[in-house]
């Protein structure tokens, strides 16, 4: 906005008020580059100290690849956060506006393993974005050379905004990055106990069909399963006396007007599903309604 009123509007030397001297339009190039440094290194100091402090940490470092990938993974990070910082801001800047109007934002939760997105989709996503860079970009261009250049950074971020937001969410990149090693994490090499018995018995309760299974209905038919449950429960709902959330009161409202659990399970939404796993209370409504409707 600057260069713009620089470049077309004509600076105002005498004001309505009285002064014996003109007013100089003044630009302090020397502290506008002063503030572009103090604002680089308060972004990028916390980058350099962690990757300084990997880099002095034998096991961290190698389970992260080595002292050279890690310096090339950092290396990425700082480019891919760069070119994808533009695009950040103006997501962050239009959820907070329709917040702030009263509008669902559209927060959705992140999508875990392969989450590819059509192609198609994020074409018109990012289509606003990618306009906007064009257009920056050619009014930059048609002010000045080095205006274009000083913001070529942005410029760039906004363009190419597509490409950028398609090849950061494909399996097949973070494949290829994983193959050289970069961005690996100490975790991914030597994954803790937890997580290894963790993935262990998803393999094995896939294999026995437990994944499809409804896990209510697993512990109505069996008692044992439904007390080994009960006993791992805290003896009272985590949440303060006196303090109902509205999908628990729907949850207690539809297994109070269920005549069985066939109908249960088809009124109560996943996150009413969840509490009632949690709760002994429901648990014990669940257990006292029959399966399903006599001679059904």
């Amino acid at each position: 906005m600057l260069v713009l009123q620089t470049q077309y509007v004509r600076p105002e030397y005498f004001t309505t008020e009285f002064t014996l001297f003109p007013a100089w339009p003044r630009f302090d190039a020397e502290r506008a580059l002063q503030l572009f440094e103090i604002t680089m290194a308060i972004l990028l100091a916390p980058k350099l100290f962690g990757l300084l402090l990997t880099l002095f940490e034998g096991r961290t470092r190698r389970g992260c690849g080595g002292g050279l990938r890690l310096i090339l993974s950092g290396l990425i990070e700082i480019i891919l956060s760069a070119l994808l910082a533009p695009l950040m801001m103006l997501i962050q800047s239009q959820s907070v506006s329709q917040i702030l109007l009263g509008r669902d934002s559209g927060w959705s939760p992140q999508r875990r393993g392969d989450g590819t997105i059509p192609l198609r989709d994020i074409a018109w996503r990012h289509l606003p974005h990618m306009a906007l860079g064009v257009i920056a970009g050619v009014a930059a261009f048609m002010i000045s050379t080095s205006l274009f250049l000083w913001m070529s950074p942005t410029i760039l971020g906004l363009v190419l905004a597509i490409p950028l937001s398609f090849i950061s969410g494909t399996l097949a990149a973070g494949l290829a990055l994983k193959r050289f090693k970069l961005l690996e994490t100490p975790e991914e090499q030597s994954p803790p106990p937890i997580a290894t018995r963790a993935n262990m018995l998803a393999r094995e309760y896939a294999l026995l069909g437990f994944d499809d299974a409804e896990g209510l209905a697993t512990l109505h038919a069996d008692r044992d399963l439904m007390t080994a449950h009960e006993a791992m429960l805290p003896e009272a709902p985590p949440r303060r006396r006196g303090e109902v959330t509205a999908d628990r009161a729907v949850a207690i409202a539809k297994l109070t007007d269920a005549r069985n659990l066939e109908e249960a399970l088809q009124w109560l939404k996943p996150a009413e599903q969840m509490i009632v796993m949690n709760d002994r209370a429901l648990l014990a409504l669940v257990g006292s309604l029959p399966s399903s409707a006599p001679g059904a």
